[in-house]
């Protein structure tokens, strides 16, 4: 008892000695606890652009332009091909160039060209829009400025493993082994999935059939049915009971992935200041066929966007689509496992109250946040750069102020109790506080 009543009075003693590092300790304590509480404030939001979601596989993809002399460029690639392939090149859609090269080069004409790089043995074209004009150009004409290239478009670079499509589904939607073996019957039987299927024929199949069995069970589900295992949330819309957008997601996540389709899960809303829009949850499917994401809406039984050309729409282009659009069709379920095609413009008005030009998308890692609410997840995002969805935006920059504010305030806090520790170890050891203080023992 003793040595705990001398070690407060040392304690008291250090305070006096250092009372404004202690009450500016105690300020950004108190600042850091009120963060803290309010810490949905201060989450870093990691901002997309439509070329990162949506980026096409290239083989080769671009990483650099080079030039090798002065009217001619090389187009460094991630992964060249370890043999020299036939490229093809082409100035204004016109004359066509044959190289044997690994990586193609460019010799560029006088004046402004676009030109097509592509090789029979891969499957992208690459393009380049360039002015070139000899170094003596402009001396020539009595102009001291030298030419040289000037590169106006091009196909854009993508660092190597930027369509790293592993971080959608980091983590798989949970399903105990007996519930994923019925799943697995569900799939091959009722459903009739077969292993030659394309991507497309899939999501038909799937779409019919969910679409009958549980597209009449929008509604507010019940706390018990949100508590439920996914697999057991379908079971109980199979039954009658009510689930909302969040758990139609989950469920057609759950099925694509045991039939080997990749898909994310997509929340789209706004925010209007402390109020957010009404909240909406669809999801996206990967179609390896075509190398695109297709948006999908289980709740609403829309399968597929089709435009009058036939591509398959994604989220963005679907939120972005005019209301009053009559030449996109909307593939639908129904109740007799049949499909059917509705004009975008007979889409149902609470469709058009969720998908709107100013929402914002989220694109999510995981569709199961089990994980994603670990603790150690957790204390990742609170401290540093990380977040677990994306965001798309049309209308404004994310603002990740706030995130910073917090780091800013956690690192002052963290300093001044190193100083603070480091001023009292020099107090005690060079100025003979300790002797003083334990004298007694």
């Amino acid at each position: 008892m003793q040595r705990f009543t001398t070690l407060f009075v040392g304690l008291t003693i250090l305070m006096k000695r250092f009372k404004l590092q202690f009450y500016l300790l105690i300020f950004f304590t108190a600042v850091n606890c009120y963060i803290y509480l309010n810490r949905n404030d201060y989450v870093f939001e990691k901002q997309s652009s439509y070329l990162d979601l949506y980026t096409k596989k290239m083989k080769p993809s671009v990483n650099r332009l080079e030039k090798a002399n002065d009217s001619t460029l090389v187009i460094k690639l991630n992964a060249p091909p370890r043999q020299p392939l036939n490229w093809f090149v082409k100035a204004d859609g016109k004359e066509t160039v044959k190289l044997y090269q690994t990586e193609p080069s460019v010799t560029l004409k006088q004046g402004v060209y676009t030109y097509t790089i592509f090789s029979d043995s891969l499957p992208d074209t690459l393009s380049i829009k360039a002015e070139y004009f000899p170094n003596n150009y402009f001396n020539n004409a009595g102009n001291k400025q030298q030419g040289g290239i000037v590169i106006y478009k091009s196909t854009p670079p993508y660092p190597d493993g930027i369509e790293n499509d592993e971080k959608w589904n980091k983590n798989k939607i949970s399903i105990s082994r007996e519930d994923e073996a019925v799943l697995q019957v569900i799939l091959k039987d009722s459903i009739q999935i077969k292993q030659g299927d394309s991507t497309i024929e899939k999501i038909k199949k799937l779409g019919r059939y969910l679409g009958g069995r549980i597209g009449r069970s929008r509604g507010l589900p019940t706390d018990s049915i949100v508590a439920l295992p996914v697999f057991q949330q379908y079971k109980a819309a199979l039954a009658g009971d009510h689930i909302w957008c969040g758990i139609y997601a989950q469920i057609f996540d759950l099925f694509a992935n045991e039939a080997q389709i990749k898909s994310r899960y997509i929340e789209i809303k706004r925010s209007y200041g402390s109020v957010s829009s009404g909240v909406h949850v669809f999801n996206e499917y990967f179609i390896p066929e075509q190398k695109a994401w297709a948006a999908i809406d289980i709740m609403f039984n829309n399968l597929a966007y089709i435009d009058g050309a036939g591509k398959y729409l994604n989220g963005v282009e679907v939120k972005n689509t005019d209301p009053a659009n009559s030449s996109v069709s909307v593939l639908q379920g129904s109740v007799t496992d049949t499909l059917a095609a509705l004009p975008f413009n007979q889409m149902e008005p609470a469709f058009f109250d969720f998908y709107a030009h100013d929402k914002n998308l989220y694109f999510y890692y995981a569709s199961d946040s089990s994980q994603v609410y670990s603790f150690k997840e957790k204390l990742k995002r609170y401290f540093i750069e990380e977040s677990w969805y994306e965001v798309y935006s049309d209308n404004n920059l994310i603002n990740n102020r706030p995130f910073y504010i917090k780091q800013l305030f956690i690192f002052i806090e963290i300093l001044l109790l190193l100083i603070l520790f480091l001023s009292m170890v020099i107090e005690l050891i060079y100025k003979k506080i300790a002797p003083s203080v334990f004298k007694t023992n």
